[in-house]
């Protein structure tokens, strides 16, 4: 039970370990599958993280950076069925261009953060 004391260093890593792993982590993954109204709804309702959870289970769309660099042909071609409009369409975003180098470093950015949050707060609790 010592894992559980209530010092300051312990209810601090405990937030930012049930901070990271209920809504950055979906959140992370669900912005990455191009599901940016789920990304929305999933931070301005009450249940937000049931809705980043569930978007970040669903199929990613086709022009997304998941789809482009985790989706073999088959489940490329699922994505392209399932959601035959695309983003240039709805939002005007151009598909066709790769994206800018700014958006690989923040990506890596906000990852690396993630990382390292997760780490303090394991550190933490492990007295580290």
């Amino acid at each position: 039970m010592d894992l559980l004391a209530v010092s300051t260093g312990v209810a601090i890593a405990y937030f930012i370990a049930l901070w990271v792993v209920v809504l950055i982590g979906p959140a992370t993954v669900t912005a990455v599958k191009g599901q940016w109204r789920l990304f929305d709804a999933g931070f301005e309702t009450p249940g937000g993280p049931f809705v980043l959870w569930i978007a970040a289970f669903r199929l990613a769309r086709p022009e997304s950076w998941w789809a482009r660099h985790l989706y073999g042909p088959k489940k490329l071609a699922r994505a392209k069925a399932r959601y035959p409009e695309t983003l240039d369409e709805e939002e005007g975003i151009d598909a066709g261009q790769p994206d800018p180098r700014w958006v690989g470093i923040a990506t890596a950015l906000f990852f690396a953060l993630c990382f390292l949050a997760a780490i303090l707060a394991i550190g933490m609790l492990l007295d580290l």
